[in-house]
């Protein structure tokens, strides 16, 4: 009798540990079973692959600095199904990056190769300097907004996305524009054909200079209506040239001057000049050219310091979608 108690103890004890291990599978495959993350997860995401394939595992990809984890702050390690559509078309070439510290001179160029006729708008575009490679963290900025005809002393609000045509291509500096009088240059702007007159002003300065090709000043409007001498100066005038009007002591007189000589133009020519041959004037009388902008755009990041080092460094150029375009490294 004991014993037969005893193995019916046994078999009941049994069933339960049968049909507790039966309810625990139950529980693990609705809570994902063999694809629950727990049980692939390792020191790797992906398991290494042979020797010399050249991947990148583990955590290398590069991070804003002081930039919060909720943030977006990567970009994936490049590999053979994420590089962009945009390479071998789009192109990032030297500028002045290794011989200078100053940001609102450091630049590099970005050029659109295209022979089939595709504009590239780079506006969300990101370019990272090669700090993670040297044991830090890398900065990552963004190419921005500008506006395709930038005002002189008016609205610019940077609203245009940058497109660079076949052929085009972006001067891209570091830092922002220094000079303010007597207007600031606060946005990335496409050049056109009057952009000559802003590299004519005192102390401003374009890293590398614009080109000057205005129109011709004897070719403007209205030369027939304007005085022997007044014709004689605009014949004499440089492309791209402001006229610059200034008192200079003589003796005890002032005399008045005119890039260098005696003012001695009427007052209708002074206003035929000022109405011509500035950047304002030039923008107003020939926006409606065919052939009024050009094909590069400068673009200002607004950086506060030097983003590309003299050496040992990379240069990476992403599109919108994160994926490798080009690289640059010296």
């Amino acid at each position: 009798m004991s014993n037969n108690s005893s193995r019916g103890s046994a078999e009941t004890d049994l069933l339960w540990v049968v049909g507790l291990l039966v309810l625990l599978f139950i529980l693990w495959i609705a809570t994902g079973g063999p694809r629950h993350w727990e049980a692939t997860s390792g020191p790797f995401i992906k398991p290494p692959a042979p020797l010399d394939t050249g991947e990148v595992y583990g955590p290398t990809t590069p991070r804003l600095r002081g930039a919060s984890p909720q943030k977006t702050n990567y970009i994936s390690n490049p590999t053979n199904d994420s590089i962009s559509p945009y390479t071998d078309t789009v192109r990032l070439q030297q500028g002045n990056q290794r011989y200078t510290t100053r940001t609102n001179e450091e630049y590099i160029i970005i050029t659109n190769d295209y022979g089939d006729g595709k504009p590239v708008n780079l506006t969300g575009w990101k370019l990272m300097n090669g700090k993670n490679r040297r044991g830090g963290y890398s900065d990552l900025v963004t190419i921005p907004f500008g506006v395709k005809t930038f005002v002189a002393g008016g609205n610019n609000y940077p609203r245009d996305q940058i497109i660079l045509e076949p052929g085009g291509r972006a001067i891209v500096t570091t830092g922002k524009f220094n000079r303010t009088s007597p207007f600031p240059i606060n946005t990335s702007f496409f050049t056109n054909t009057c952009s000559g007159y802003l590299e004519d002003l005192k102390n401003y300065n374009f890293y590398p200079s614009l080109r000057s090709r205005c129109p011709v000043p004897d070719d403007e409007g209205g030369t027939m209506f304007i005085d022997d001498k007044c014709y004689e100066f605009v014949r004499k005038l440089s492309s791209c040239h402001q006229p610059e009007y200034y008192e200079r002591q003589v003796g005890d007189d002032e005399i008045d001057y005119v890039d260098n000589q005696v003012d001695n133009l009427s007052r209708s020519c002074k206003l035929y000049l000022a109405d011509h041959f500035n950047y304002s004037s030039c923008v107003k009388w020939h926006a409606a050219d065919s052939d009024f902008y050009g094909s590069e755009w400068r673009v200002f990041l607004n950086w506060p310091r030097e983003l590309w080092d003299d050496g040992r460094e990379t240069i990476s150029l992403f599109d919108q979608s994160g994926r490798l375009v080009d690289e640059l490294s010296y």
